[in-house]
C-alpha cells in the first residue's frame, strides 16, 4: 500500500497491526514511514523511537529519527539524533550529507562544511555528495569551490553532465 501511495489505508493497517502485536518492529518502522508521507511529523517522531527500543544500534533508524525532526524544525534534535546514526555508522555518506544540512540549517557553517567535505572524502566518487557540496557552497557564495565540486561530479558522471551544470 505505502508503495500505490495509499498512505491513510496503509496507516490504519500498521495501527492495527501494533494493537495485535505492540513490539512488531516493522510495523513500528513502517507506520512512521507512513506517517511521514502523511506529513504527521510529531506522530512518525514517536513511531521512530518506538522502533529504537527494540533496535537501538541501527544507525539508519537513528537517521530517520534526525530526518523527521529536521521537517519539524527540531534542528538540534535532528542533529543529535543524526550523530547517534554516525556514531553506530561512521562511514554513510548520506548520513554525513544529512548532518550537513541540518548544520547549515542552524547557520553552523563551518560544520556543515566539515560534513559535506567529510561525505566526499569518504566517498570520493559519489556524485551526489559532490553535488550537495556544490549547492552548500554556493550557498555560501563560494563560487570557486561549488565549481571545482561540480566539476568533479561531471568528470564521474559524463552522461548526467547536464544535470550538473
Amino acid at each position: 500500500l505505502i508503495h500505490k501511495g495509499e498512505y491513510l489505508r496503509a496507516e490504519e493497517i500498521f495501527v492495527r497491526a501494533l494493537g495485535l502485536n505492540p513490539q512488531d518492529v516493522d510495523a513500528w518502522l513502517n507506520l512512521g514511514h507512513t506517517q511521514l508521507h502523511l506529513k504527521k511529523y510529531a506522530e512518525a517522531e514517536e513511531a521512530f523511537k518506538e522502533t529504537l527500543k527494540y533496535r537501538p544500534k541501527e544507525s539508519v533508524l537513528w537517521a530517520f529519527l534526525g530526518g523527521v525532526r529536521s521537517f519539524q524544525k527540531n534542528y538540534s534534535g535532528a542533529e543529535a539524533a543524526i550523530m547517534q546514526a554516525l556514531e553506530l555508522n561512521p562511514k554513510d555518506t548520506a548520513t554525513w550529507e544529512a548532518l550537513g544540512a541540518v548544520r547549515s540549517l542552524q547557520d553552523n557553517h563551518k560544520g556543515a562544511e566539515e560534513a559535506f567535505v567529510h561525505a566526499v572524502e569518504l566517498n570520493p566518487k559519489d556524485t551526489e555528495a559532490l553535488s550537495n557540496l556544490a549547492v552548500y557552497r554556493i550557498s555560501q557564495k563560494d563560487f570557486v569551490g561549488a565549481e571545482e565540486a561540480y566539476k568533479r561530479a561531471v568528470e564521474l558522471d559524463t552522461k548526467n553532465a547536464e544535470a550538473w551544470c
